[in-house]
């Protein structure tokens, strides 16, 4: 089957929560695991031109098309979740661009520029639970994604919050590191 074919099989995406607080969207994302549905957690991984957020943004998307978290202003978040149900159905990783460059061509951002999202098909929480772990005790703390791997981990902090090899707080293009810091708890 093709994803056109997929997607018409999908639930229509739905905000469920409105925050851009990764605490409370990585809690998401832990209560629809352990409720056994499929979760996807998608990043902002690349900016072209201007963007409303910055690199590492989160969402995360429920199996039922809930979802909450920003990767833009509002105006790509229904696209990314619909790609993250596709994801899911399919059980693989995904990596989907909006706006300039992508191939998308009714998906425009105001600001004339573009996004690359990373999506992730969770298959573990730990990665997820660790991060909830450090801001509840308001410690910063990183989570590095591996596409090849498909998999998630807990890391250090990015050192800082300018840009690096590509990515903001990144220690490598091919391997993003996103940091969510003390203040990010609310």
């Amino acid at each position: 089957m093709d994803d056109i074919s997929t997607a018409a099989l999908l639930p229509i995406p739905v905000r469920t929560l409105s925050t851009d607080a990764p605490a409370e969207i990585f809690e998401f994302a832990v209560e629809r695991f352990q409720a056994g549905g499929d979760v996807a957690v998608a990043f902002l991984v690349e900016i072209r031109g201007g963007a409303a957020r910055g690199l590492g943004a989160p969402m995360v998307i429920d199996a039922e098309g809930r979802f909450c978290g920003y990767v833009s202003s509002g105006c790509t978040e229904a696209a990314v979740a619909a790609e993250a149900l596709l994801a899911m159905r399919t059980g693989c990783d995904r990596i989907v661009k909006f706006g300039a460059g992508s191939p998308f061509f009714d998906i425009a951002l105001p600001c004339g520029g573009g996004i690359s999202v990373a999506i992730h098909v969770l298959r573990d929480e730990t990665a997820v639970k660790g991060v909830l772990a450090a801001l509840a005790l308001r410690h910063a703390v990183g989570m590095k994604y591996s596409p090849e791997r498909q998999t998630l981990e807990i890391a250090d902090a990015p050192r800082s919050a300018g840009w690096e090899q590509g990515f903001r707080g990144s220690l490598s293009h091919e391997h993003p590191t996103f940091g969510f810091g003390a203040n990010d708890r609310s």
